[in-house]
């Protein structure tokens, strides 16, 4: 590097900084390692070296030691700044020296850092995965690991007399499947049970119903039954058909 070059615009009492630094890479450092950068130019000498102390540093910008020590780590990081030890002749440590590089020299490792945080999130993800679905089974029980909740097969919750109705209505109907929704014909089940006087009298209701040739093909749902059960009822009775409801 041209040191020359680098610092031929320094004057007495007097520090710049490369532009380069604020349009972008400040952001990146953060302003941690900004106020130190901002200290070793203020410090460094024509050839880029400056060796001001860490609590010299601290004091000049009013932060704690250690927020001037990460600042040094994330500029040596990303290379602005390199870090050298001075010693003695006879090895004893005197002070560190700091050279500030040129912008080509700089390495932007934010990507490196994001991919990196980005793989431990994942790896962290996955292992808390496998945690939860690790295999828990013994020859008399399943239990369901932390978190998960179990859910029933289709058609075995809720209440068992209406689960038995409407297999019953879908059964002596041939239908798979009934006309609205499942909520809205399990509703509706219900009313009729109240409305008609139990679950046995709505059984009969749909035997009746399904054994009419007119009404086997007017009834789909539950509301269906609902509404014309009274029809159903008083046609039958008038007809003297078997199955009438009392």
């Amino acid at each position: 590097m041209d040191k020359d070059k680098l610092f031929n615009k320094f004057k007495p009492n007097v520090y710049m900084k490369p532009d380069e630094y604020l349009n972008g890479w400040a952001r990146k450092c953060g302003w941690k390692a900004t106020l130190v950068y901002d200290s070793l130019w203020r410090h460094a000498d024509k050839f880029g070296n400056s060796f001001p102390s860490i609590q010299l540093m601290a004091e000049e910008h009013g932060v704690s030691r250690d927020t001037i020590m990460r600042g040094l780590k994330t500029l040596i990081e990303y290379n602005l700044v390199k870090k050298e030890a001075k010693r003695s002749k006879k090895g004893k440590f005197l002070h560190n020296i700091y050279t500030l590089t040129d912008k080509t020299e700089w390495k932007d490792i934010s990507k490196s850092l994001t991919a990196t945080r980005l793989t431990k999130s994942l790896t962290a993800t996955h292992q808390v995965a496998d945690s939860n679905y690790k295999d828990t089974h013994n020859k008399d029980t399943h239990i369901i690991p932390k978190g998960i909740t179990r859910q029933k097969p289709r058609g075995e919750y809720g209440n068992p007399e209406i689960n038995s109705l409407i297999k019953f209505f879908k059964e002596r109907f041939g239908l798979p499947l009934l006309d609205g929704s499942e909520q809205q014909n399990r509703r509706y089940c219900h009313l009729a049970i109240v409305k008609f006087g139990g679950a046995d009298k709505v059984r009969l209701l749909i035997e009746t119903a399904a054994n009419s040739d007119f009404w086997s093909t007017k009834i789909s749902s539950f509301m269906d039954l609902y509404y014309k059960g009274v029809r159903i009822i008083n046609e039958t009775r008038s007809n003297k058909g078997v199955g009438v409801i009392s």
